[in-house]
C-alpha cells in the first residue's frame, strides 16, 4: 500500500489548469488545512452516525436498482425539460444510483472517469488539484451544476472538485456534451455536468453508510427523509478523513515525505411543499468543507488548502393550464479557496446569485417551448471584480412523427465585466445557438442523432486581474458537433453506440507555461476531433459488460499575427489519444455476493504545453465485491490498483498503489 514513485527531476512543478509558482503553483488555486470549526463539525457528525448505529438494527435507505443495464426514461439535462433518452439528439451519459454503489468508490471522481469523452486527472490522491479533460478540450471546463445550481469559483471559474464531493450524498448524473451555449449561456463550451443530490420522500426512513482502510481512511454518511402527503424533505451528511501518501517523491527531501492528507464534509438538504396539486415550492442546500495538505515547499508549518463551499436554491414551480408550466428561483453560491504554502496565503474567493424564469408551453402535439430569462451576477471578493449577465433564450422541440424529433434553440447574453478602477465597463453582448436530431429506424432496432452547438467563454475576473492576471484577454468562442449511431440487437441484450466529435476554438483560453518566469494566461485558436463508442451487453441474466473506447486529436495553434506571422500547431497537452475502459458486473441469482471489476488504460499524453516528451500510458483495475445481508443491508470490500500498477496522471506526482477498503450500509 506505499504510493508509487514518479518523480521527475526535469519537471517537478504542479502541472493542472491553473497556475503555480514553482512546485506550488497550482496549489495557489486550491486551498487545505483543518480548520477549528471544520474538526468540530466532523468530530459531532462522526459522532451522530456513531449513535444510531448502536441502537438500531438498520437496512439500507433505498432498494437499490440491480438492473445495471436499463437506462432511465427521461432525462432532463439535455432540454431543461424532461424528455425520453431515445428522442434527444444531444449526446448525454447518464449515470444511475446503481452505477455509484456498485464499484464502491468514495468520491465523484472515479465515476466520471469511466464516461466516454472524459480523461480525470489528480496530483495526489483525492482533494488534490483536480484537472478534467472532456473530448480533447483541456482547459475549458463544463458547467457543473448540483440540484440545477452552478457550483464554479466565481473568481476563478474553477468547477468543483469531484475528488471531495462524496457518492454518498448523490443518486445520479446527468452528463450532457457538445457546445451548450443556447441553454445554459457562457461557460458551456465544454458541456453540461448535472449532479441530483439524494431526495425526499412522503415516507420516513433513513440510511447509515460506513467504511475504513488504507492509508487510515475513514468515511460516514448519515441519510434521513420523511414527510407527508404535502411535504417532503431529506437531510444527507457525510463525512471522511484520510493520511493518503506524498503526492511527490519523498526523495526529494524530508519537505516532501510527510503524508499529504485529506478531509471532505458534505452535507445537503432538500424541502419540497405542495399546497397544492398545482403548485410546488422548493428549497435545496448543499455544503462542502474540504482541506487538502500539499508537500510542505520548505515551509516549516503544514502547507495546505482549505475550500468551503456553500450552493442554495429556493423557487417554485406552478401548471398555469395543461399546456403551460412556470418556474421561478434564486440561486446562491459562495466558495472560499484559501492556500497556505511558503509564498504565504492565498486567498480566492467569489460569490453568485442567480435569478431564473422559464416556461414551458405545449403548443401542441408536435411542438413544445422553453423560454425563460435569466439575471446573473458573479462577483470576486479577492479581486474586487465582476460579471453582470442578462440573457433570454429559446428552445423548440418538434416531435414531427414517430421517428423523428428535432431542436433549436437561441440564446442573447448582454454580459458587463468590470473592476473598481481598472477597465470599468467590458461589455460583451452574444448570441449563440444550437440544432439537433433524433432519428429512430424501428425495424432495424437503430438510432441516428446529432447536434450542432455554439458557445463562449468569457475571462474570469481572476485570469483578466489577478496576480497572474493578462487584462487583454479576450472571450473565447467556439462550435462543437456530435453525429452518432445506436443500435440494439434482439432483446437489447446488447447495445453498441458510437459518435464523432469536433470542437473549433476562437481566442481558446490557456495557461502558457512559455510565457515569462512562471507563465501566463493567453489567447490561442484550438482544435478537436475524435470519435466514442461504447458497448452494453448483457451476457446473461448474472453477467453485465459495458465498455468504452475514445480516440482525440486535439491541437493548439501559435503566431498567424502581427507579432508572429508564422501559424504553427501542436498536440495538446492533457488529452491521450485513446482511453479505454471495461466494467464487468456479476451478481448470480442463487447466491447473494455480487463482483465488480473495472479496468482503465489511457495512453502516453504530453503533460504541458512546453514538454518535449510524453509521460507514458497505463493500466488500472479495481475490483468491488458486495453481499447482501437482507433486502437493504450490505457489506463490501474494495481493492484499488490491484496489480500495484505504477504509473502517474500528472508528471512529477505520485498515485496510489494497491489499496483496499471495507464499508457497510444500513437503512432504517
Amino acid at each position: 500500500m506505499t504510493p508509487k514513485n514518479n518523480y521527475n527531476q526535469n519537471s517537478f512543478r504542479h502541472v493542472t489548469d491553473m497556475p503555480l509558482l514553482d512546485t506550488s503553483k497550482k496549489e495557489f488555486l486550491k486551498r487545505s488545512g483543518t480548520s477549528k470549526t471544520f474538526r468540530t463539525i466532523r468530530a459531532l457528525t462522526l459522532t451522530g452516525l456513531s449513535i444510531p448505529i448502536l441502537i438500531c438494527p438498520c437496512d439500507a435507505q433505498e432498494v437499490e436498482n440491480t438492473d445495471a443495464y436499463e437506462l432511465p426514461p427521461y432525462v432532463s439535462v439535455a432540454n431543461r425539460f424532461e424528455l425520453p433518452l431515445d428522442r434527444i439528439g444531444s449526446s448525454v451519459d447518464y449515470i444511475s444510483s446503481f452505477d455509484l454503489r456498485k464499484t464502491n468508490q468514495p468520491f465523484l471522481l472515479e465515476a466520471l472517469r469511466l464516461t466516454p469523452g472524459f480523461y480525470l486527472r489528480n496530483n495526489g490522491g483525492p482533494g488534490g488539484t483536480f484537472g478534467i479533460t472532456t473530448r480533447g478540450l483541456n482547459t475549458t471546463k463544463p458547467t457543473v451544476m448540483i440540484d440545477g445550481i452552478e457550483v464554479s469559483n466565481p473568481s476563478t471559474g474553477d468547477i468543483i472538485n469531484f475528488g471531495s464531493l462524496l457518492s454518498s450524498n448523490v443518486s445520479s448524473i446527468e452528463i450532457l456534451k457538445g457546445a451548450q451555449g443556447s441553454l445554459y449561456g457562457a461557460n458551456s463550451l465544454a458541456g453540461v455536468i448535472n449532479i441530483n443530490s439524494r431526495g425526499s420522500s412522503s415516507e420516513s426512513g433513513g440510511s447509515i453508510e460506513l467504511s475504513a482502510g488504507s492509508y487510515n481512511t475513514f468515511q460516514g454518511s448519515l441519510s434521513l427523509y420523511g414527510g407527508s402527503e404535502k411535504l417532503n424533505w431529506s437531510i444527507n451528511a457525510g463525512a471522511m478523513d484520510s493520511e493518503y501518501f506524498s503526492s511527490q517523491d519523498p526523495n526529494l527531501g524530508p519537505d516532501f515525505a510527510d503524508d499529504d492528507g485529506h478531509q471532505a464534509l458534505n452535507l445537503s438538504t432538500k424541502l419540497e411543499y405542495n399546497p397544492t396539486e398545482a403548485l410546488r415550492l422548493y428549497l435545496f442546500s448543499y455544503y462542502i468543507d474540504a482541506s487538502s495538505d500539499f508537500d510542505n515547499d520548505a515551509l516549516p508549518a503544514r502547507s495546505h488548502t482549505d475550500n468551503e463551499q456553500f450552493f442554495a436554491k429556493v423557487g417554485g414551480e406552478i401548471s398555469l393550464s395543461d399546456a403551460w408550466q412556470s418556474q421561478a428561483g434564486l440561486a446562491f453560491s459562495y466558495v472560499d479557496t484559501l492556500s497556505v504554502s511558503s509564498f504565504g496565503p492565498f486567498s480566492l474567493k467569489g460569490e453568485r446569485y442567480k435569478l431564473d424564469w422559464q416556461n414551458i408551453i405545449s403548443a401542441n402535439e408536435h411542438w413544445t417551448a422553453i423560454a425563460g430569462v435569466e439575471v446573473e451576477n458573479e462577483k470576486s471578493l479577492a479581486t474586487i471584480g465582476e460579471h453582470e449577465t442578462v440573457s433570454a433564450f429559446v428552445e423548440n422541440i418538434f416531435s414531427v412523427n414517430e421517428q423523428l424529433d428535432l431542436t433549436l434553440g437561441a440564446r442573447h447574453d448582454d454580459l458587463a465585466i468590470s473592476n473598481e478602477g481598472i477597465n470599468p465597463d467590458q461589455s460583451r453582448k452574444e448570441t449563440t445557438w444550437r440544432s439537433s436530431f433524433s432519428y429512430r429506424i424501428d425495424f432495424l432496432d437503430t438510432r441516428i442523432h446529432a447536434s450542432y452547438g455554439t458557445a463562449f467563454q468569457a475571462p474570469t475576473t481572476d485570469q483578466l486581474w489577478g496576480f497572474f492576471g493578462n487584462e487583454n484577454l479576450t472571450p473565447e468562442s467556439g462550435d462543437g458537433w456530435d453525429l452518432g449511431i445506436e443500435k440494439s440487437f434482439p432483446e437489447q441484450k446488447l447495445v453498441l453506440g458510437s459518435s464523432i466529435f469536433g470542437y473549433e476554438l476562437e481566442e481558446h483560453i490557456f495557461w502558457d507555461i512559455t510565457k515569462g518566469p512562471f507563465g501566463a494566461f493567453e489567447n490561442n485558436d484550438y482544435q478537436s476531433i475524435g470519435i466514442e463508442t461504447n458497448l452494453n451487453w448483457r451476457v446473461s441474466e448474472s453477467l453485465v459488460l459495458n465498455g468504452s473506447h475514445t480516440y482525440t486529436d486535439a491541437e493548439f495553434f501559435r503566431g498567424g499575427n502581427a507579432d508572429n506571422p508564422i501559424r504553427t500547431s501542436a498536440e495538446a497537452e492533457r488529452v491521450p489519444r485513446n482511453v479505454y475502459s471495461l466494467n464487468a458486473n456479476w451478481k448470480p441469482a442463487d447466491i447473494k455476493w455480487s463482483f465488480n471489476a473495472t479496468v482503465y488504460h489511457a495512453t502516453s499524453q504530453y503533460s504541458t504545453n512546453a514538454s518535449q516528451t510524453k509521460q507514458p500510458g497505463y493500466t488500472v483495475t479495481n475490483l468491488s465485491l458486495q453481499h447482501e445481508l437482507n433486502e437493504k443491508s450490505t457489506i463490501w470490500l474494495r481493492m484499488d490498483n490491484l496489480f500495484d500498477e505504477d504509473y502517474v496522471e500528472i508528471e512529477g506526482f505520485q498515485t496510489a498503489g494497491f489499496s483496499a477498503y471495507g464499508g457497510l450500509r444500513w437503512g432504517f
